[in-house]
């Protein structure tokens, strides 16, 4: 699990997320260390819809997209959130 909270760069994120992506348990990871994980082809559409729900949180965000992993791996993951107002 991961959450962030607007405004700041480094979201929380649980011990399990951190294996998942491949990343180090001390390792600081910030909103940019998320994004350049991101597949580059899913970068932009994943990003308009953040923008697009932090514009208009209705509904909850859902999105598949392609992450590389520390190791160099490549998985597809689901981030599914709302904003909490």
């Amino acid at each position: 699990l991961w959450q962030w909270s607007i405004g700041e760069t480094v979201p929380r994120v649980d011990a399990a997320w951190r294996q998942i992506m491949g990343f180090d348990p001390d390792e600081t990871v910030t909103l940019d260390t998320w994004y350049r994980a991101v597949n580059p082809d899913d970068a932009v559409p994943l990003r308009q819809a953040l923008r697009e729900h932090l514009a208009r949180p209705i509904a909850q965000l859902d999105f598949d997209y392609r992450v590389r992993r520390g190791d160099g791996t490549t998985i597809w993951v689901n981030s599914r959130g709302a904003v909490d107002r």
